[in-house]
């Protein structure tokens, strides 16, 4: 990419070049016999570079395009990534909710079952077993 910028630049400075010469040509040696051809070159040579000058410059805009594409995919993909990681780690939050759940249940049942018994023991200081 460094190296297609740098030679756009250069282009620039070509052209820029160029026109200036056919300029000076023009100043200087526009009274001699074969000056005209030698300017028409010279123009022609100054139409290429617009022309290429044109086209690297669509070849960029096509570039820009493409890597704006290429970053609306990729946002797309990592909210994507995003959403999915959400949702495992909900799922997992239900999960584990759940299990604690189950658990706290079968404590709750086992410390239920055993606390009446607990009392009838301390007041009647007998022990029960269950």
């Amino acid at each position: 990419g460094l190296y297609e910028a740098l030679m756009f630049e250069e282009a620039d400075r070509i052209l820029d070049r160029t026109q200036i010469e056919v300029k000076n040509f023009a100043e200087r040696f526009r009274i001699f016999n074969g000056s005209e051809e030698i300017m028409a070159v010279l123009n022609a040579r100054i139409k290429q570079i617009q022309a290429l000058r044109n086209l690297r410059s669509y070849d960029y805009q096509i570039a820009q395009w493409q890597a704006e594409q290429r970053y609306n995919r990729i946002q797309k993909e990592k909210a994507a990534a995003e959403e999915r990681r959400r949702k495992q780690e909900y799922m997992l939050a239900v999960e584990y909710r759940k299990a604690a759940q189950a658990n706290a249940l079968k404590w709750w049942a086992i410390w239920m079952a055993t606390r009446p018994a607990m009392i009838n023991t301390t007041v009647n200081n007998v022990i029960i077993n269950r």
